[in-house]
């Protein structure tokens, strides 16, 4: 486990944050899911309790992935069981995060709704010292040149996530963290 100033990371990469909120993001189909999805075998052989949400109902993921919520009261009781069910061992993955903010009624792209659901999940981090994984998608810039990817979306993701990164194969490349990495730092995976 890596620490930086009372930042801890439970991968040796300091890519996830423990206790805090963590954005994967790539292009569909790059292989974000399986990534995580093989990450949470070693999560869960070092003794962590990992919960991935399929919000995106897709029928080739793990069959480990849960049934999401999916009505206003579900999510309200969703947030409560969080709150009263997770402590510092346990890694909590929405996938995808579009997906689920679709079934909330909330807008993706605005400031307004997004706000409000990222410090949902920094309050519960706060509260019981679970860590979130957030399995998001990118926008594609027209010219990949001139133009970096960025999440899709609000800015108050970025600004309300502890560690985000995009995903492309063997390597991530960095775009916000708080255990230390540069933006923009390439991270190889393997």
């Amino acid at each position: 486990m890596f620490s930086n100033k009372n930042i801890e990371c439970f991968d040796d990469k300091k890519l996830f944050i423990k206790g805090g909120t963590t954005v994967i993001s790539s292009l569909s189909g790059e292989g974000k899911t399986t990534y995580i999805i093989k990450k949470s075998k070693e999560w869960k052989s070092n003794g962590y309790s990992v919960f991935h949400f399929n919000f995106d109902n897709a029928p080739t993921y793990n069959a480990d992935m849960l049934e999401p919520p999916t009505t206003d009261k579900d999510f309200k009781d969703f947030y409560y069981l969080l709150l009263d069910s997770t402590d510092e061992k346990t890694i909590v993955i929405i996938d995808s995060l579009k997906a689920m903010t679709s079934f909330v009624g909330s807008d993706i792209e605005n400031n307004v709704d997004m706000y409000p659901i990222m410090m949902r999940f920094r309050t519960i981090s706060k509260k019981t010292g679970c860590s979130f994984i957030l399995v998001h998608h990118v926008y594609k810039a027209k010219n990949v040149k001139t133009m970096p990817l960025s999440f899709y979306g609000s800015r108050a993701i970025e600004e309300q996530c502890d560690s985000g990164f995009i995903y492309k194969e063997d390597k991530v490349t960095i775009v916000k963290s708080r255990a230390g990495l540069r933006r923009d730092e390439e991270v190889l995976l393997w």
